[in-house]
Order: C-alpha cells, then sequence, then structure tokens
C-alpha cells in the first residue's frame, strides 16, 4: 500500500547544502564496513543482473536479481516483493546487505507496477500464483537453493510476501513489514473510510502504473455506499492472512511481523490478534512510526536499520545451515517505545501484567472533565454534537496522516476543549511504572440522533507540564441505528503502546471528527451513557 516518506534527523536544515553536508559526514562517519559499502555501493562486490520472468502472454514481471561475485552455489534465495507506488529498486541497498550475507536476491515488480506487465491485483489470488511461478523459474538457477526460500516487503510485498507463505510451501521464512492481516480494515473497518490513505494510495497507483486504477476499487466502493457486505467481503476475504491460519499451522514457515504502533491503514490491533492465533515459528517487533515510516530510512539510505537488521538475523535464522549462536533468540515480542526503552517477552500475554477494566464517569459540571474510575458509578450521561473543531486534535491536520502521527504532540490543551463536542475522561497516574503495551478494549453505551454518526476516540498522555501527547486514535461510524433506542457498541482500539511517569495524566478523548476519515455529512448528536455501561478494558505492562 502506499509509501510515505519522512525522515528524522538531529538537526534542523535550513538548505539543500547543510542537508547534503550532513548527508555525506553521516556517509563518512559511518562504521568501516558499511562506509566501504556505502561508497562502492556493492559495485565491486556484487551482481545486480536485470531480470524478466515471463509468466504468460501479455504477462512479464522485470525484477533484479543480486548475488555476491564469485558464489559457489547454490544459496538460499530471499524475495523482496515491491510496496505500493514504487517499484523493487527501492531495496536495492538491503538486498545488497544480504548478498553480501551469502543470500541470492530477486526484488522484482507485482504484476501492474513499476514495468511488470498484467493487470494488478491488490494482493488477489493473481499475485500469489505468480510467486509460485517466480519461485519455479528461479529454482532452475544453480546458484539458487530451492529448499531454502525465504520472502519479504514492505507494505503491499509485505501483505503479498505473507499470503503467498500461506500457500507456498517451499516458502520457509517470511519477513513481513508494515503488512496487514485483515484486509478488511483499510477498506472499511469499524464501517469507516479512510480518505486520508484513499487519496494516497490513488497517487501512488497513478506513480507506480500510469494511472489509478489499482487503488479506486470501484465497485467495493460502490459495496460500501450500498450496504452490500458481501461484495465486500468477496473482495476482502481472500486477502486476508487472519483467514489463513490453517495453511500457516500446515506449512510452518517461520513469520517475523515488524509493525508500526501508529499505523493506521494496517494498523497493529489487527496484527497483534494474528500473532496471537499464529500457530508457527513467529516473532512480532513493534516500533513507533505510521505506515511503513521505520522502513524506509533503511531503504534510502546505506547504514543500518534496525528493522531491516532483524529481517536479515531473520533470514539468517531460518535459511542459514549454520546461523550464528545469537540469532537463536528467546525473546519472540519485543516493544520499542518513543522513550527508547524496549520491553520483550515469550509472547504477548507475558508482556501485559492485567488488563484493568476503568469506567467512564461523567461529570454533572459541563466546564470539568470526567473520570476514568475503578469501579462503576452512576454518573448520567454526557451529549456531544458533531463539529470539526472540539479542542481534541491528533496533531497537525493539514496535510493528516503524513504530518500529524509522527509528530505525536498534539495542540490539544486543556483550556480548548468545547465539552460540548468532545467527551474527555482521565486519571491521574500514580507511579513511574504505569504503562500501556497492548490492545484496549472499548464498549460504549449510546443513544443517536441523525442518519449517521461517528466517534473518533484517542488515548493521551498528558504530562506535568501539561502538554498533550497522542498514543493512539481510532474511528468508529454507527450507521443504521434507531435513535430512539440506546445501543451497544464494542470494538478494540489500533493498539496503546506508552510509558507514563507518577504526575501524568491518562486522558481517553472522545468525539466526533478528524480529518483522516470520512464524516457523516449531517448533523448529529451522540449521548454517552456513564452508568457503568461504558469502559474501556486497558492492558497494563507487566
Amino acid at each position: 500500500m502506499p509509501l510515505t516518506i519522512a525522515l528524522k534527523t538531529k538537526f534542523r536544515c535550513r538548505s539543500i547544502a547543510t542537508f547534503l553536508t550532513f548527508l555525506f559526514m553521516s556517509l563518512c562517519l559511518h562504521n568501516a564496513s558499511a562506509a566501504a559499502s556505502a561508497f562502492d555501493f556493492g559495485l565491486f562486490t556484487t551482481n545486480r543482473d536485470e531480470v524478466r520472468i515471463p509468466l504468460e502472454p501479455g504477462v512479464e514481471l522485470i525484477g533484479k536479481l543480486y548475488h555476491k561475485r564469485g558464489l559457489k552455489g547454490p544459496a538460499p534465495l530471499v524475495i523482496l516483493l515491491n510496496p505500493w507506488s514504487i517499484g523493487s529498486w527501492v531495496y536495492a541497498f538491503q538486498s545488497q546487505a544480504l548478498a553480501d550475507k551469502g543470500f541470492v536476491v530477486l526484488a522484482y515488480n507485482l504484476r501492474g507496477w513499476a514495468g511488470s506487465t498484467g493487470e494488478v491485483a491488490n494482493g488477489g489470488p493473481q499475485d500469489i500464483a505468480d510467486v509460485s511461478s517466480v519461485i519455479d523459474w528461479a529454482s532452475k538457477n544453480p546458484l539458487i537453493d530451492s529448499s531454502r526460500i525465504g520472502i519479504g516487503g514492505v507494505s503491499l510485498g509485505a501483505g503479498v510476501a505473507l499470503i503467498a507463505a500461506a500457500y507456498e510451501p517451499r516458502i520457509k521464512a517470511v519477513a513481513s513489514m508494515s503488512t496487514w492481516t485483515d484486509f478488511f480494515t483499510p477498506i472499511y473497518g469499524n464501517n469507516t473510510k479512510r480518505i486520508y490513505w484513499d487519496t494516497l494510495l490513488y497517487l501512488g497507483s497513478i506513480m507506480g502504473t500510469g494511472n489509478g486504477h489499482a487503488s479506486m476499487m470501484k465497485e467495493t466502493y460502490e459495496a460500501i455506499e450500498n450496504n452490500d457486505f458481501e461484495k465486500i467481503h468477496a473482495y476482502t476475504d481472500p486477502r486476508t492472512p487472519m483467514y489463513m491460519l490453517d495453511l500457516f499451522a500446515a506449512h510452518k514457515p517461520a513469520i517475523l511481523l515488524s509493525q508500526n504502533m501508529s499505523d493506521i491503514l494496517f494498523p497493529v490491533s489487527d496484527v497483534w490478534k494474528f500473532y496471537e492465533h499464529l500457530h508457527t515459528p513467529k516473532k512480532m517487533n513493534l516500533q513507533p512510526g505510521i505506515h511503513a515510516t521505520a522502513e524506509i530510512a533503511g531503504m534510502i539510505l546505506p547504514w543500518q536499520n534496525k528493522v531491516w537488521d532483524d529481517a536479515t538475523e531473520w533470514f539468517e535464522r531460518w535459511l542459514s545451515k549454520n546461523p550464528p549462536d545469537h540469532m537463536v533468540e528467546s525473546s519472540e515480542v519485543q516493544i520499542n517505545l518513543n522513550n527508547g526503552k524496549t520491553y520483550s517477552g515469550h509472547s504477548t500475554a507475558e508482556l501485559i501484567q492485567n488488563s484493568q477494566r476503568f469506567y467512564l464517569s461523567h461529570d454533572q459540571d459541563s466546564k470539568v472533565f470526567g473520570a476514568l474510575t475503578s469501579e462503576a458509578v452512576q454518573s448520567g450521561d454526557h451529549s456531544i454534537e458533531n463539529g470539526k473543531d472540539s479542542g481534541v486534535s491528533s496533531g497537525l491536520p493539514i496535510l493528516g496522516s503524513i504530518v500529524k502521527i509522527p509528530l505525536l504532540k498534539s495542540h490539544t490543551n486543556d483550556r480548548n476543549i468545547k465539552t460540548n463536542k468532545a467527551a474527555i475522561f482521565q486519571m491521574k497516574i500514580e507511579n513511574d511504572n504505569f504503562r500501556l503495551l497492548g490492545i484496549p478494549h472499548i464498549q460504549l453505551r449510546v443513544r443517536a440522533e441523525g442518519q449517521q454518526a461517528q466517534l473518533v476516540t484517542h488515548v493521551f498522555r498528558v504530562d506535568s507540564k501539561g502538554t498533550w501527547q497522542l498514543v493512539s486514535m481510532t474511528p468508529y461510524t454507527l450507521r443504521d441505528f434507531n435513535p430512539t433506542e440506546a445501543q451497544t457498541i464494542k470494538f478494540d482500539l489500533y493498539g496503546a503502546f506508552a510509558q507514563f511517569k507518577k504526575g501524568d495524566r491518562l486522558v481517553i478523548a472522545i468525539d466526533t471528527y478528524d480529518p483522516e476519515f470520512q464524516s457523516p455529512k449531517n448533523y448529529f448528536r451522540v449521548e454517552l451513557e456513564g452508568n457503568g455501561d461504558s469502559f474501556i478494558d486497558l492492558p497494563i505492562g507487566s
């Protein structure tokens, strides 16, 4: 799916010259082996062969085959599949690094992308069949050991790689970075369209294919407008790894899942659930960032990148005949927080001390925020009406998800919140060891007026200085409801990973609008009942 670029440095680059100087100095100061590799870019150590893989009349996939000069096969093969909007050439540095480790690397463009012919399949059955055909083609190369095949990619390539491993028993290891595990979520998860990502998908498909047809999925969007969920699932289910657990269990490929914790397109909650139900050798790494941002530096810059280093180690661990001892790790879940701290364990359950329930209790004074209480109390209802200016912000809205999520610091403050447009529930943190590590579950008892209504649930950390920092954000759109009756809605938040300090506040903020999501056009009002029927289960880290 789309690939957005966010390059973080310690300096504010005041000009192109400043940036180029910084880039040059960084390359020069890198360790000797990496600097040598960066200097020659593998030109003197690695063969890069342009390849064209004929599949059927009118369909030819293009790519590049990397291998160390003088390699005497057979060697393990790693296949890398292109992200959305861009060709597989973006993996050049990582292909070089894998080739230096003794792998043969085939980076190719999926059908319809970046010069490969055929019609774009968006991770559908044709893309999966193509992977098997490519393996057939590659297995004829005497340099390649067809019993040791790995596959990986970022975004679109990550999803195709993961699904291919379910169906293709010759794939022994997978590195799936910024992947989806439920294709329904980016299309219509929680009854909500993601308009910013839809726009980026469209622009990216023009970049990668020359037209916008790859992302438009016209029939699916028409099905959304018509509430034809059967047609939506006919498109999304064959592209959903969560429905392929039996295949993964049968073939047992070793699967590395690497996900960015503020990804709203392919949220961590889906990947987390998939990981917990996966019965195969597995590992899950979570790190800060939005969709594909943690991977991008390792794709465009010739220096070390943790996400890619972990992927390389994963392929070494499962494809090398004699993997180094340090590759056999006891930790299979690793969570890297924004503050630099890392928490790891054998399972997701090991990282969570308990799931604690907090009730959403309203304050009758409309100028005072509500509370998160450990016991249910009779506190009445809180009414909010739709409107763009609630005072709750997930960041800079002008560029939507590209800008606002990576900044994390919100423009929200206590003074600007309009309690007729947002419901705020908070509690004070009493110790320095409080952390959230997992997927919160929320239940809301609501009564809504209007044809449609939308709620956007935010989790914030507010420090002692009053700075609001976004932890997560999740939309939920109500459709086809009876305005005369209260209803209960239940859903998982997209994740909550944060370390708190004593004196911080944990805030749950619910309003009705965020520019990332398609909002109902009609006026609506929502009453949240706070009498013990509305609560949130928070995963408290151990």
